[in-house]
Protein backbone atom coordinates (compact mmCIF):
# COMPACT_ATOMS: atom_id res chain seq x y z
CA UNK A 1 0.00 0.00 0.00
CA UNK A 2 1.33 3.43 -0.97
CA UNK A 3 1.73 5.69 2.06
CA UNK A 4 1.79 9.45 2.26
CA UNK A 5 3.97 11.19 -0.33
CA UNK A 6 5.11 14.80 -0.58
CA UNK A 7 5.71 15.90 -4.16
CA UNK A 8 7.63 19.15 -4.79
CA UNK A 9 8.19 20.73 -8.18
CA UNK A 10 8.72 24.07 -9.87
CA UNK A 11 6.05 25.42 -12.20
CA UNK A 12 6.10 28.63 -14.26
CA UNK A 13 4.16 30.37 -11.48
CA UNK A 14 6.66 29.45 -8.77
CA UNK A 15 7.23 26.59 -6.34
CA UNK A 16 4.51 24.11 -5.44
CA UNK A 17 4.11 21.13 -3.11
CA UNK A 18 1.41 18.46 -3.28
CA UNK A 19 0.66 15.88 -0.60
CA UNK A 20 -0.75 12.52 -1.71
CA UNK A 21 -2.22 9.89 0.57
CA UNK A 22 -2.37 6.82 -1.63
CA UNK A 23 -3.75 8.30 -4.84
CA UNK A 24 -5.74 11.06 -3.12
CA UNK A 25 -4.56 14.68 -3.11
CA UNK A 26 -4.82 15.79 0.53
CA UNK A 27 -2.97 19.11 0.45
CA UNK A 28 -1.49 21.64 -1.95
CA UNK A 29 0.82 24.55 -1.13
CA UNK A 30 2.29 27.02 -3.57
CA UNK A 31 4.10 30.32 -3.72
CA UNK A 32 3.48 33.03 -6.30
CA UNK A 33 4.60 36.64 -6.32
CA UNK A 34 2.42 38.71 -4.02
CA UNK A 35 2.86 42.02 -2.23
CA UNK A 36 1.15 40.57 0.87
CA UNK A 37 3.41 39.29 3.64
CA UNK A 38 3.05 35.53 3.98
CA UNK A 39 1.67 33.91 7.14
CA UNK A 40 4.32 33.20 9.82
CA UNK A 41 6.52 36.11 8.67
CA UNK A 42 8.00 37.87 11.73
CA UNK A 43 8.12 41.66 11.45
CA UNK A 44 9.20 44.58 13.57
CA UNK A 45 6.08 46.75 13.35
CA UNK A 46 5.38 50.32 14.43
CA UNK A 47 2.22 51.11 16.42
CA UNK A 48 0.26 53.59 14.30
CA UNK A 49 -3.29 54.02 15.59
CA UNK A 50 -5.17 52.75 18.64
CA UNK A 51 -8.58 51.31 17.76
CA UNK A 52 -10.30 52.17 21.02
CA UNK A 53 -13.03 49.81 22.11
CA UNK A 54 -11.60 46.95 20.05
CA UNK A 55 -8.49 46.22 22.10
CA UNK A 56 -6.52 46.52 18.88
CA UNK A 57 -3.99 48.66 17.04
CA UNK A 58 -3.30 49.43 13.42
CA UNK A 59 0.45 48.82 12.97
CA UNK A 60 2.75 49.84 10.14
CA UNK A 61 4.46 47.02 8.24
CA UNK A 62 7.20 47.10 5.59
CA UNK A 63 6.21 48.17 2.08
CA UNK A 64 3.64 50.77 3.19
CA UNK A 65 1.32 47.99 4.38
CA UNK A 66 -0.69 48.01 7.61
CA UNK A 67 -1.66 45.24 9.99
CA UNK A 68 -4.46 44.65 12.48
CA UNK A 69 -3.13 43.66 15.91
CA UNK A 70 -5.24 42.60 18.88
CA UNK A 71 -3.11 43.04 21.96
CA UNK A 72 -3.22 43.65 25.70
CA UNK A 73 0.24 45.21 25.71
CA UNK A 74 0.43 48.91 26.69
CA UNK A 75 1.57 50.30 23.34
CA UNK A 76 2.17 53.94 22.49
CA UNK A 77 1.91 55.56 19.10
CA UNK A 78 5.23 55.13 17.33
CA UNK A 79 6.23 52.29 19.62
CA UNK A 80 8.01 49.22 18.24
CA UNK A 81 6.73 45.67 18.58
CA UNK A 82 7.58 42.27 17.14
CA UNK A 83 4.57 40.70 15.42
CA UNK A 84 3.92 37.61 13.33
CA UNK A 85 1.59 37.48 10.33
CA UNK A 86 -1.23 35.10 11.25
CA UNK A 87 -2.90 34.80 7.86
CA UNK A 88 -3.76 36.48 4.59
CA UNK A 89 -6.05 39.47 4.90
CA UNK A 90 -9.50 39.44 3.34
CA UNK A 91 -9.87 41.53 0.21
CA UNK A 92 -9.46 45.23 1.06
CA UNK A 93 -8.74 44.56 4.76
CA UNK A 94 -5.70 44.92 7.00
CA UNK A 95 -3.13 42.13 7.29
CA UNK A 96 -3.90 40.10 10.46
CA UNK A 97 -0.92 39.96 12.84
CA UNK A 98 -0.40 38.80 16.44
CA UNK A 99 2.11 39.58 19.19
CA UNK A 100 2.55 35.87 19.97
CA UNK A 101 5.56 34.53 18.07
CA UNK A 102 5.86 30.91 16.96
CA UNK A 103 8.73 28.97 15.42
CA UNK A 104 7.65 25.61 13.98
CA UNK A 105 9.80 22.57 13.37
CA UNK A 106 9.09 18.99 12.35
CA UNK A 107 8.71 17.83 15.94
CA UNK A 108 8.05 20.93 18.05
CA UNK A 109 6.64 24.47 18.11
CA UNK A 110 8.26 27.16 20.28
CA UNK A 111 5.99 29.99 21.41
CA UNK A 112 6.70 33.39 22.98
CA UNK A 113 5.23 34.62 25.26
CA UNK A 114 4.32 31.33 26.88
CA UNK A 115 5.67 29.03 29.55
CA UNK A 116 5.57 25.29 30.09
CA UNK A 117 5.32 22.25 27.84
CA UNK A 118 2.26 20.89 26.04
CA UNK A 119 2.08 17.55 24.26
CA UNK A 120 -0.11 16.88 21.21
CA UNK A 121 -3.43 15.33 22.12
CA UNK A 122 -2.81 12.76 19.38
CA UNK A 123 -0.18 11.18 21.65
CA UNK A 124 -2.67 9.33 23.83
CA UNK A 125 -0.39 6.78 25.46
CA UNK A 126 0.31 8.14 28.96
CA UNK A 127 3.83 6.73 29.10
CA UNK A 128 4.75 8.27 25.72
CA UNK A 129 3.14 11.53 26.78
CA UNK A 130 5.24 11.70 29.96
CA UNK A 131 8.42 10.78 28.09
CA UNK A 132 8.06 13.56 25.51
CA UNK A 133 7.04 16.08 28.16
CA UNK A 134 10.16 15.34 30.25
CA UNK A 135 12.35 15.36 27.14
CA UNK A 136 11.06 18.80 26.08
CA UNK A 137 11.31 20.21 29.62
CA UNK A 138 14.92 19.08 29.78
CA UNK A 139 15.73 20.52 26.34
CA UNK A 140 14.17 23.90 27.07
CA UNK A 141 15.57 24.21 30.60
CA UNK A 142 16.98 27.66 31.19
CA UNK A 143 14.83 29.28 28.49
CA UNK A 144 11.96 30.83 30.45
CA UNK A 145 10.86 33.30 27.76
CA UNK A 146 8.96 30.74 25.71
CA UNK A 147 6.98 27.54 25.94
CA UNK A 148 6.89 24.52 23.70
CA UNK A 149 4.34 22.27 22.02
CA UNK A 150 5.50 18.71 21.30
CA UNK A 151 4.06 17.60 17.96
CA UNK A 152 2.61 14.17 17.17
CA UNK A 153 5.46 13.55 14.70
CA UNK A 154 7.84 13.12 17.69
CA UNK A 155 6.68 9.51 17.71
CA UNK A 156 8.60 8.95 14.48
CA UNK A 157 11.88 10.57 15.57
CA UNK A 158 14.74 9.74 17.93
CA UNK A 159 15.21 11.66 21.18
CA UNK A 160 18.43 13.11 19.75
CA UNK A 161 16.61 14.51 16.69
CA UNK A 162 13.94 16.12 18.88
CA UNK A 163 16.44 17.72 21.26
CA UNK A 164 18.62 18.94 18.38
CA UNK A 165 15.62 20.65 16.76
CA UNK A 166 14.53 22.31 20.02
CA UNK A 167 18.11 23.58 20.54
CA UNK A 168 18.17 24.98 16.99
CA UNK A 169 14.80 26.74 17.36
CA UNK A 170 15.80 28.06 20.81
CA UNK A 171 18.98 29.58 19.38
CA UNK A 172 16.98 31.21 16.59
CA UNK A 173 14.44 32.58 19.09
CA UNK A 174 17.26 34.06 21.15
CA UNK A 175 18.56 35.86 18.09
CA UNK A 176 15.11 37.24 17.19
CA UNK A 177 14.30 38.48 20.70
CA UNK A 178 17.70 40.13 21.12
CA UNK A 179 17.54 42.09 17.85
CA UNK A 180 18.08 45.83 18.09
CA UNK A 181 14.89 47.56 16.98
CA UNK A 182 15.11 49.92 14.00
CA UNK A 183 13.16 53.16 13.54
CA UNK A 184 11.12 51.83 10.63
CA UNK A 185 9.08 48.66 10.01
CA UNK A 186 11.43 45.83 9.12
CA UNK A 187 11.33 42.18 8.08
CA UNK A 188 12.85 39.99 10.81
CA UNK A 189 12.22 36.44 9.63
CA UNK A 190 10.64 35.02 6.50
CA UNK A 191 8.45 31.90 6.75
CA UNK A 192 9.92 28.48 6.05
CA UNK A 193 9.95 27.26 2.42
CA UNK A 194 6.69 25.55 1.47
CA UNK A 195 8.38 22.12 1.28
CA UNK A 196 9.49 22.50 4.92
CA UNK A 197 5.96 23.63 5.83
CA UNK A 198 4.46 20.53 4.22
CA UNK A 199 6.95 18.25 5.98
CA UNK A 200 6.14 19.94 9.32
CA UNK A 201 2.40 19.58 8.76
CA UNK A 202 2.39 16.02 7.44
CA UNK A 203 5.47 14.35 8.94
CA UNK A 204 4.69 10.72 9.75
CA UNK A 205 6.30 7.30 9.80
CA UNK A 206 5.43 6.29 6.22
CA UNK A 207 6.21 9.59 4.49
CA UNK A 208 8.28 9.78 1.31
CA UNK A 209 9.46 12.90 -0.52
CA UNK A 210 10.04 13.40 -4.24
CA UNK A 211 11.46 16.80 -5.13
CA UNK A 212 12.92 15.88 -8.51
CA UNK A 213 12.21 17.90 -11.64
CA UNK A 214 9.06 16.80 -13.45
CA UNK A 215 7.59 15.05 -10.42
CA UNK A 216 4.24 16.85 -10.81
CA UNK A 217 3.76 15.35 -14.26
CA UNK A 218 4.84 11.87 -13.14
CA UNK A 219 2.30 11.89 -10.31
CA UNK A 220 -0.43 13.55 -12.44
CA UNK A 221 -0.75 16.45 -10.01
CA UNK A 222 -2.25 18.83 -12.66
CA UNK A 223 -5.01 16.24 -13.23
CA UNK A 224 -5.68 16.08 -9.48
CA UNK A 225 -5.87 19.87 -9.31
CA UNK A 226 -8.39 20.22 -12.14
CA UNK A 227 -11.16 18.95 -9.88
CA UNK A 228 -10.41 21.65 -7.28
CA UNK A 229 -10.90 24.43 -9.82
CA UNK A 230 -14.57 23.40 -10.10
CA UNK A 231 -17.31 24.50 -7.70
CA UNK A 232 -19.01 21.08 -7.58
CA UNK A 233 -17.56 18.10 -5.69
CA UNK A 234 -19.12 14.72 -6.41
CA UNK A 235 -19.86 12.46 -3.44
CA UNK A 236 -21.17 8.88 -3.43
CA UNK A 237 -24.67 7.90 -4.58
CA UNK A 238 -25.15 10.98 -6.75
CA UNK A 239 -24.78 13.50 -3.90
CA UNK A 240 -22.49 16.53 -4.16
CA UNK A 241 -21.05 19.63 -2.52
CA UNK A 242 -21.14 23.05 -4.14
CA UNK A 243 -18.37 25.32 -2.81
CA UNK A 244 -18.62 29.01 -3.73
CA UNK A 245 -16.23 31.61 -2.25
CA UNK A 246 -17.50 35.19 -2.01
CA UNK A 247 -15.91 38.36 -0.63
CA UNK A 248 -17.82 37.95 2.65
CA UNK A 249 -17.73 34.17 3.22
CA UNK A 250 -17.43 30.72 1.69
CA UNK A 251 -20.82 29.13 1.02
CA UNK A 252 -21.02 25.32 0.96
CA UNK A 253 -24.23 23.65 -0.23
CA UNK A 254 -24.78 19.92 0.43
CA UNK A 255 -27.13 18.22 -2.06
CA UNK A 256 -28.37 14.64 -1.63
CA UNK A 257 -29.93 14.62 -5.16
CA UNK A 258 -30.48 11.03 -6.40
CA UNK A 259 -29.61 9.67 -2.98
CA UNK A 260 -32.92 11.15 -1.69
CA UNK A 261 -34.60 7.87 -2.72
CA UNK A 262 -33.21 6.38 0.50
CA UNK A 263 -34.98 7.38 3.76
CA UNK A 264 -31.67 7.98 5.50
CA UNK A 265 -29.93 9.49 2.47
CA UNK A 266 -29.80 13.09 3.64
CA UNK A 267 -28.15 12.13 6.93
CA UNK A 268 -25.59 9.83 5.25
CA UNK A 269 -24.85 12.53 2.68
CA UNK A 270 -24.22 15.04 5.47
CA UNK A 271 -21.77 12.66 7.15
CA UNK A 272 -19.91 12.11 3.86
CA UNK A 273 -19.81 15.87 3.26
CA UNK A 274 -18.49 16.50 6.80
CA UNK A 275 -15.63 14.02 6.24
CA UNK A 276 -14.70 15.52 2.87
CA UNK A 277 -15.00 19.22 3.76
CA UNK A 278 -11.56 19.74 5.46
CA UNK A 279 -9.70 18.35 2.43
CA UNK A 280 -11.67 20.51 0.02
CA UNK A 281 -11.07 23.70 2.01
CA UNK A 282 -7.40 22.87 2.58
CA UNK A 283 -6.49 22.11 -1.04
CA UNK A 284 -8.56 25.05 -2.32
CA UNK A 285 -6.82 27.35 0.19
CA UNK A 286 -10.10 28.73 1.53
CA UNK A 287 -10.47 30.40 4.92
CA UNK A 288 -12.42 33.01 6.83
CA UNK A 289 -16.10 32.48 7.57
CA UNK A 290 -17.52 29.20 6.20
CA UNK A 291 -21.28 28.60 6.10
CA UNK A 292 -22.46 25.05 5.33
CA UNK A 293 -26.04 24.39 4.21
CA UNK A 294 -26.36 20.69 4.99
CA UNK A 295 -29.12 18.56 3.48
CA UNK A 296 -32.28 18.59 5.63
CA UNK A 297 -31.95 16.16 8.52
CA UNK A 298 -33.62 15.63 11.88
CA UNK A 299 -32.52 17.91 14.71
CA UNK A 300 -31.64 14.90 16.87
CA UNK A 301 -29.02 13.83 14.30
CA UNK A 302 -27.28 17.21 14.14
CA UNK A 303 -25.03 16.28 17.08
CA UNK A 304 -23.69 13.30 15.09
CA UNK A 305 -22.91 15.54 12.11
CA UNK A 306 -21.02 17.90 14.40
CA UNK A 307 -19.07 14.98 15.93
CA UNK A 308 -17.94 13.88 12.46
CA UNK A 309 -16.93 17.47 11.63
CA UNK A 310 -14.92 17.72 14.85
CA UNK A 311 -13.08 14.48 14.12
CA UNK A 312 -12.39 15.46 10.50
CA UNK A 313 -11.04 18.92 11.37
CA UNK A 314 -8.97 17.57 14.29
CA UNK A 315 -6.70 15.98 11.67
CA UNK A 316 -6.37 19.22 9.71
CA UNK A 317 -3.21 21.33 9.75
CA UNK A 318 -5.08 24.64 9.47
CA UNK A 319 -6.74 25.97 12.61
CA UNK A 320 -10.55 25.89 12.32
CA UNK A 321 -13.15 26.87 14.92
CA UNK A 322 -16.50 25.07 14.74
CA UNK A 323 -19.03 27.73 15.74
CA UNK A 324 -22.13 25.53 15.49
CA UNK A 325 -25.65 25.41 14.09
CA UNK A 326 -27.55 28.60 13.33
CA UNK A 327 -31.25 29.28 13.74
CA UNK A 328 -31.72 28.74 10.00
CA UNK A 329 -30.17 25.28 10.19
CA UNK A 330 -26.79 26.16 8.70
CA UNK A 331 -23.46 25.22 10.27
CA UNK A 332 -20.83 27.95 10.74
CA UNK A 333 -17.06 27.58 10.94
CA UNK A 334 -14.22 30.06 11.06
CA UNK A 335 -10.97 29.01 9.43
CA UNK A 336 -7.58 30.69 9.58
CA UNK A 337 -6.53 32.21 6.25
CA UNK A 338 -3.18 30.41 6.17
CA UNK A 339 -3.25 29.66 2.44
CA UNK A 340 -3.69 31.56 -0.78
CA UNK A 341 -6.83 30.45 -2.67
CA UNK A 342 -5.99 27.94 -5.37
CA UNK A 343 -7.58 30.30 -7.90
CA UNK A 344 -4.46 32.45 -7.46
CA UNK A 345 -2.46 29.52 -8.83
CA UNK A 346 -4.58 29.22 -11.97
CA UNK A 347 -4.65 32.98 -12.49
CA UNK A 348 -0.89 33.47 -12.01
Amino acid sequence: MVGRQIIADKFEQGDAVAVLNGNVLTDFLFSVHTSEPQPDTIIQAIADRNLKGQGAWVVRLPGAQHGYLRTKLPLEQGGKILVQVSGYGAKGKLVPVRDRLELSGKFSILINPRQGVSVSRKIRDSQENRHFRHLAESAIKGHRDWGIIVRHSCRFASDQEIVAEIDKLSHEFNQILSLKMSQAPALVREPSPILDQAISDWNCQSISIDGSMGSFERYFIPDHLDAFSQTTVELKNGANLVIEPTDALVAVDVNSQKASLSPNAAFETNLAAARELPRQLRVRGLGGQIVVDFAPTANKKRAQVKEVLEKAFSLDCVSTTLVGWTGLGHFELHRQRKRLPITRWFQA
